[in-house]
């Protein structure tokens, strides 16, 4: 069984409780960027079966994990939107994964190396 066709199963039984209508962020901007499941988990490094499972509020990702997704979609899916915490370590460890994937930025902090401003 697919994770697709799981979650509709778990729509369609009256003990669950499904918001449809209002899909998770990540779902909501890979829907709109033409993004799978498959894309993202293979972008941050799970399975596509986790992707799901955070769409769906079954689980939260790991820290390093949402800082992967905050990264691959270039701030518009946040840490905070995947229900993880924000303490001054995470927010450090977000910063450093956005630098991370910065073909300019070596996280120096020197804001004289490109256009990217990612350090400033």
């Amino acid at each position: 069984m697919t994770a697709t066709q799981h979650m509709l199963d778990r729509c369609h039984d009256p003990t669950y409780v499904c918001s449809m209508s209002e899909p998770h962020p990540l779902r909501s901007w890979r829907e709109a960027h033409g993004v799978t499941a498959d894309d993202v988990a293979a972008a941050v490094g799970v399975t596509s079966t986790a992707v799901y499972a955070w769409e769906l509020g079954e689980r939260k990702p790991r820290v390093e994990h949402a800082a992967a997704v905050e990264s691959y979609t270039r701030g518009a899916v946040r840490v905070a939107d995947m229900g993880v915490e924000l303490t001054p370590e995470i927010v450090a460890a977000v910063e450093r994964a956005s630098r991370a994937g910065c073909p300019f930025c070596d996280g120096s902090g020197d804001t004289e190396h490109g256009p990217c401003g990612c350090c400033r």
